[in-house]
């Protein structure tokens, strides 16, 4: 197989004896990932990851998929896969704060095509803990590619509170 079609990502696994120990983890470079630090999800103390491949193919045609993988040793935590052909899913990710209430931070998945030939998109919000869809943002409007990018912002009320000083 030819190298340069593969993408590799590192996990720091800490250091031993001065030597910081990585873990690879390889994909298709097909599958354009996209990565995130989303924080500790598996409650082992070491913030985990997860991977946008919004051209995986295993739902259909570029239904994309989402993986999240332990930053201890690279294993994968969970999997989310896209619901119909085109929709990208996983094309942009964002860590969230804890949302749900569970103590695990959650995170934004997008799928900026829904639909292939009216592009409206959508962002997924997902349970850091497992995956599970906890809300669903729809563009209502064709062409919009809502989910193409996504970031996180800090919480306005808060900072508000503090004179905008930071917490």
């Amino acid at each position: 197989e030819n190298i340069q079609s593969r993408v590799t990502l590192f996990v720091n696994r800490g250091t031993v004896a001065g030597v910081t120990n990585f873990s690879a983890v390889q994909f298709p470079s097909s599958l354009n990932p996209v990565d995130l630090e989303i924080g500790d999800v598996s409650g082992d103390a070491v913030p985990d990851f997860a991977v946008g491949a919004r051209s995986n193919g295993e739902g259909g045609v570029a239904t994309g998929k989402v993986y999240v993988f332990s930053g201890v040793d690279g294993a994968v935590l969970y999997e989310i896969l896209g619901e119909r052909e085109w929709d990208l899913l996983g094309s942009a990710l964002a860590a969230v704060d804890d949302v749900d209430g569970d103590g695990v931070a959650d995170f934004l998945a997008g799928a900026p095509r829904r639909d292939q030939a009216k592009k409206p998109g959508r962002a997924d919000l997902h349970s850091g803990a497992n995956g599970q869809r906890i809300a669903r943002f729809e563009a209502t409007a064709n062409y919009t590619q809502l989910g193409a990018a996504l970031a996180s912002a800090p919480d306005l009320d808060l900072l508000a509170e503090h004179n905008w000083q930071g917490l």
